[in-house]
């Protein structure tokens, strides 16, 4: 990558991480910048297109802490079969060390399948979101140190994604990089009714046990509090690249709910009536929701893209569709444990199984066997597994694969190029056929893995 392609990464994680997060700021009192569209037009009462009538059993709790937050997120899910439009407020709030900061309000609207628009300010700035159904548009502004040379504008522009799907599991892309400790996929959590599926997409992020708490209130409301915590093991950012959020040796057998309480995610759900978010939090920061319309008929103004005029422009372009199956796999530059240099292209023709793990995962240490064992019955027809890891430290690495007993051909992401192909937690598994099309994600270790593997592996070697 040039000089100058790094130097525009670091201006997008600038860019939306900064703006969204807010959490690098050094003076607080700093004036914000000028509004970049005016956002009353949505305020208010809107006129509805037509009521939603949520059919809906309260909630029977059967012990079952999984398969009742199952029964809860079904209503979630269920609320995009009646909803075509949707205005609601939001406010990020900061707990635990950074409650200081002040609470960031802001808007989001949007029609099915693919208009939206987010739009906010806070002391750094001001950004943004609009899809209009042709094309996208982010503007933002960020002034955020006096020693700066005044405002920063930029912007992004493209097709516009296909689904409000897309847009949900592709939010942290926008800044050009993977996720950051802001996590900017709050920001568009209000989106989670409309994604695919709701369950699977919590799990690609890294939350793939989900359990009910019980009912609590939340300004007055009856909700159901959901956590959610991993089968698979969330990845952030660090110093530009992908790392672990933690460095020592997995256990194997360890118990997903021992994780620290600030890698879990809470949702608090209505109870009664549809099944409207009412609060989310993960780590430092809340999420919380409140004038919800759904179905309203929103202003023709709505979607209007903003001036370009003053911005300037930052490259990006939404992957096509929601999921990766059926697109051509990026490539892949790898190093093997001896030091040798591979690239995913040296295996065309053949069927791959990228395996993304790390030896501090733990769902990974419990999957790589089976995932091997599997692969390893396609052997004599061209089926290759490469476990690819962006660690560096390749004795650990053969003394974890030691550890728990597995031949694979281990393989270094040696330019940290996992994003490029969706992960943002691990176990992630990624099924390529001879052509190079990828025909199966997997992300953690989930109980029906083995036989969709090997009924995929099967179909590819037929």
């Amino acid at each position: 990558m040039s000089h100058k392609s790094k130097r525009w990464m670091a201006v997008g994680t600038a860019c939306f991480g900064l703006i969204a997060g807010g959490v690098f700021v050094f003076n607080r009192e700093h004036p914000s910048a000028v509004p970049l569209i005016p956002i009353g037009h949505l305020s208010g009462k809107l006129p509805l297109e037509r009521e939603v009538e949520a059919v809906r059993q309260p909630l029977q709790p059967t012990g079952d802490a999984e398969a009742d937050a199952q029964t809860v997120l079904e209503s979630l899910q269920q609320l995009a079969h009646t909803t075509q439009s949707f205005r609601v407020r939001q406010t990020r709030h900061y707990t635990r060390e950074m409650s200081g900061f002040a609470p960031i309000p802001s808007l989001i609207a949007g029609i099915r399948p693919n208009q939206l628009v987010l739009r906010y300010e806070n002391w750094v700035g001001g950004l943004v979101f609009v899809c209009n159904g042709d094309r996208f548009r982010v503007n933002c502004e960020h002034d955020l140190d006096q020693s700066l040379s005044g405002s920063q504008r930029y912007y992004l522009e493209g097709a516009a994604p296909d689904s409000l799907d897309t847009v949900l599991r592709h939010i942290d892309q926008l800044s050009l990089s993977p996720p950051t400790h802001a996590f900017p996929e709050l920001e568009l959590m209000a989106l989670l009714p409309f994604t695919d599926n709701v369950a699977e997409f919590l799990g690609s992020r890294g939350w793939g046990t989900v359990k009910w708490m019980g009912s609590e209130d939340i300004e007055g409301r009856r909700t159901e509090h959901l956590v959610c915590s991993g089968r698979v093991c969330r990845l952030k950012a660090a110093a530009g690249s992908v790392a672990s959020r933690e460095a020592k040796p997995a256990d194997p057998d360890s118990d997903p709910d021992s994780e620290p309480d600030e890698n879990k995610l809470h949702l608090w759900i209505d109870a009664d009536g549809p099944a409207l978010l009412r609060k989310v939090s993960l780590s430092d920061f809340a999420m919380t929701y409140t004038d919800w319309a759904l179905n309203p008929i929103l202003p023709d103004k709505t979607f209007e893209l903003p001036s370009r005029h003053g911005y300037q422009q930052i490259a990006f372009e939404f992957p096509k569709g929601g999921s990766w199956i059926g697109r051509q796999a990026p490539e892949l530059q790898m190093q093997t444990l001896s030091g040798q240099s591979q690239q995913l292209a040296d295996y065309r023709g053949k069927v791959v199984v990228l395996d993304f793990w790390a030896t501090w995962c733990g769902p990974c240490l419990r999957e790589l066997p089976v995932v091997a064992e599997i692969v390893d019955e396609f052997s004599d027809q061209d089926v290759r597994l490469l476990a690819v890891t962006n660690e560096s430290d390749v004795k650990k690495i053969h003394a974890t694969l030691d550890r728990i007993d597995v031949n694979v051909e281990a393989v270094l992401d040696t330019n940290q190029q996992s994003s490029a192909f969706g992960v943002a937690s691990i176990p992630h598994l990624v099924v390529i056929d001879r052509q190079g099309d990828i025909q199966a994600v997997h992300v953690g270790f989930t109980s029906g893995l083995q036989e969709s593997l090997r009924e995929e592996l099967a179909r590819l070697t037929q």
